[in-house]
């Protein structure tokens, strides 16, 4: 996993805080690394030079590497480009765009969504609990979720609201679909089934149930 980082954070081209950006990393899980670091090489070259640049740990965070690459262009030179915000230089596309984005915004929240769970089983089929913990990654707080066929992992505090919020959506769909209300110990999941469908939880066919 170290040489796995140091790989994305030559190819980012060592900028930001190394700590931080170490520990983001270490947040995602089963990340493409070939992916990531090629990603992250497309950005740091397409930065001008003295640009103000997105530190590491943020890019990772924010999921940059998903987006479309990027590709080096030479720019016409543009007026009024003092204080320019840092979202601004990133996006420079963007500035002048007034009217909402739907399917950026759409996009968005589909990604804060997914962002906040984490599964490694297959999907439309049962899975009964048959342990819980919490782990604790950086800043944020993971339930834990070991299954029959697999783990599921969902995010239950997180250093940003919208993060936690998205995962408190998951964890309250999950206590839905195992048909139990308000839990206050995560044993109380312990042998119940449920089942990952798109990328939530779903109580089982009432037939599978019984």
């Amino acid at each position: 996993m170290a040489g796995e980082f140091d790989r994305i954070w030559r190819a980012y081209g060592r900028y930001g805080n190394k700590q931080a950006s170490r520990q983001a990393f270490e947040a995602i899980f089963a990340p493409d690394v070939d992916h990531i670091a090629g990603r992250a090489a497309a950005w740091a070259a397409s930065a001008k030079a003295g640009q103000r640049r997105m530190p590491l740990e943020k890019w990772l965070s924010a999921e940059k590497y998903d987006e479309a690459d990027r590709s080096v262009k030479a720019k016409t030179p543009t007026t009024n480009t003092a204080d320019r915000s840092e979202d601004d230089e990133e996006h420079p596309d963007m500035r002048k765009k007034h009217v909402p984005d739907h399917t950026a915004i759409a996009e968005a929240e589909r990604r804060l969504q997914r962002s906040a769970i984490q599964y490694d089983v297959p999907r439309g089929v049962a899975l009964t609990v048959l342990s819980t913990a919490e782990e604790r990654r950086g800043d944020n707080t993971w339930l834990e979720i070991q299954t029959d066929r697999g783990r599921v992992a969902v995010l239950v505090e997180g250093r940003s609201a919208a993060m936690q919020e998205a995962g408190q959506a998951h964890l309250n769909q999950l206590t839905d679909a195992c048909r139990l209300g308000t839990i206050n110990d995560s044993v109380e999941l312990h042998a119940k089934s449920f089942m990952v469908v798109g990328d939530t939880f779903a109580a089982l066919p009432e037939a599978d149930a019984a």
